[in-house]
């Protein structure tokens, strides 16, 4: 993997098409829970309804501690960082599936993570909402939590 400050580029090899994700990232530290991504106050919200969905989104990481800032700016729906960079065992806690939905919803494209809890990887993939991208290098050790950076992520085969 290299890393560089300019754009977090994201490739994976799938055939002869790759896919490559650009944007701000925005890092938290390791352990991030189901709570924090989602607090259980807006599981009622139905995401198979389009407005509710888009509410979801909205509330997505608000159960961070203040010191991340704010993942979702005042007012908006969707967050300027389709990119999260964590540590270790993200999505850990409860076996909510509104998890990757929230994130999805908020416009998140993809987390990279030095690892996930096991049932938020799965559901993950269960819901096509995001892709959890593992990676081996510590990335929070490189990047501070609460930085919202541009960068650049390549995947080498």
């Amino acid at each position: 993997m290299h890393f560089d400050a300019q754009n977090l580029i994201l490739k994976e090899a799938t055939g002869s098409m790759g896919k490559t994700i650009r944007g701000l990232i925005f890092v938290v530290d390791d352990n991030i829970d189901t709570d924090q991504i989602i607090p259980a106050e807006y599981l009622t919200l139905v995401p198979s309804k389009p407005d509710e969905y888009e509410k979801l989104g909205s509330y997505a990481l608000v159960g961070l501690p203040d010191r991340y800032g704010k993942f979702i700016a005042e007012g908006e729906m969707k967050t300027m960082y389709p990119i999260i960079v964590a540590g270790q065992n993200f999505g850990c806690g409860s076996s909510r599936e509104h998890a990757p939905i929230a994130l999805g919803a908020a416009g998140v494209e993809a987390v990279v993570a030095e690892s996930y809890a096991r049932i938020f990887f799965r559901n993950c993939t269960a819901t096509g909402e995001l892709y959890p991208w593992e990676v081996a290098i510590a990335s929070v050790t490189i990047l501070k939590p609460g930085k919202k950076l541009p960068w650049t992520l390549t995947k080498i085969d």
